[in-house]
């Protein structure tokens, strides 16, 4: 053995061992010279937890961020986990469940938690009414969600210019929301609450939406061609009408 030299050496920082208290500070390897590697324990230490991290972090690339544990729906993306029932305490604030399933599961907890026993789901007091809740509940629902279905409707007319674009009237129970193009009806739901909040929150385009009160809407639908008098009714009918533009608007 040379004397000039240390027993061991640490490869990264430089720590030399010159006596044998000193391999103590090397981490053990039964295979080595002195029964210790090249390696103190504190450089060892933090490269395992560098190669920790990035097997981790390459585990993370190849792994969905969320997976639901029902159906199986993973989502790779951002965008993805907003079909994820939210969840703050949760890995990314989502559960790993995705609305759906989240939402049949909770069905299902309620019905076997309450239904089953004949309790409303809301104030779980007996339930004298066919259905889920007693009829107290059912007024208050009632109630509120009328009051939110007419607050979304109010403030998507009000945000699309809040009067007719054709005759200016601005009574709220009058208007309603006019598909430039016409609505289809076996593609998309244009209609009722989602619909409203999806102007509000910008979701939906307004470029082919107009405000109309409800007789310009009908005249407009009638000019479009969406509506029409059948050619077959009887003249003797439409002869008793004393409007001026019969025949112009109605091809009579």
């Amino acid at each position: 053995m040379n004397v000039n030299e240390p027993l061991r050496k640490c490869i990264r920082c430089g720590l030399e061992a010159w006596i044998e208290d000193d391999l103590e500070k090397f981490v053990k390897a039964k295979d080595h010279k002195y029964g210790r590697r090249s390696e103190c324990k504190v450089c060892f230490s933090k490269k395992q937890s560098e190669y920790d991290k990035l097997r981790r972090q390459k585990l993370r690339e190849q792994k969905p961020l969320r997976k639901c544990r029902t159906c199986g729906l993973e989502a790779w993306t951002e965008d993805d986990l907003e079909l994820f029932a939210k969840a703050k305490k949760n890995k990314y604030g989502r559960r790993n469940q995705c609305k759906k399933c989240f939402a049949a599961d909770a069905t299902e907890y309620r019905k076997r938690r309450w239904d089953d026993h004949g309790l409303c789901r809301r104030c779980h007091k007996p339930v004298d009414r066919s259905g889920p809740y007693c009829s107290e509940c059912c007024e208050e629902l009632k109630e509120y969600n009328n009051r939110r279905h007419w607050e979304k409707r109010l403030k998507a007319i009000l945000k699309l210019g809040g009067q007719c674009i054709k005759c200016g009237i601005t009574d709220p129970r009058l208007m309603t929301i006019n598909h430039k193009k016409g609505r289809n009806y076996r593609t998309t739901v244009d209609r009722g609450h989602s619909f409203y909040t999806k102007i509000l929150n910008g979701e939906r385009k307004t470029d082919d939406l107009e405000i109309r009160c409800y007789n310009c809407n009908i005249l407009y639908e009638f000019e479009q061609g969406h509506r029409q008098i059948p050619e077959t009714l009887d003249p003797e009918i439409i002869s008793q009408f004393s409007t001026s533009k019969v025949d112009y608007l109605y091809g009579f």
